[in-house]
């Protein structure tokens, strides 16, 4: 079977990488301790020095990798640490 054929099967959604245990807990530690500050999303997305967008997915876990270098602003914006950012709460 060609490679064309199998777009939309199971084959191109197993390529597609979900989030992983410390990207959902990134972004669920993220999400609660803005709300403890305040923060809004738009105000951690100035502080941090990155869009609204990225935030968002974070906060929804819709990224695939956690990048250190966003992980680094966002945990310096929040005032904490990256491991705090990704432990069990």
């Amino acid at each position: 079977m060609p490679k064309a054929a199998l777009r939309g099967s199971v084959a191109d959604k197993k390529e597609k990488k979900s989030p992983s245990e410390v990207v959902l807990l990134f972004g669920k530690n993220m999400r609660i301790l803005r709300k403890k500050i305040p923060f809004t999303q738009e105000k951690l997305a100035e502080e941090a020095g990155i869009s609204v967008d990225s935030i968002k997915r974070y906060e929804k876990g819709k990224v695939p990798d956690l990048s250190l270098d966003m992980a680094i602003k966002i945990a310096k914006a929040l005032g904490t640490s990256i491991d705090a950012m990704i432990s069990k709460p």
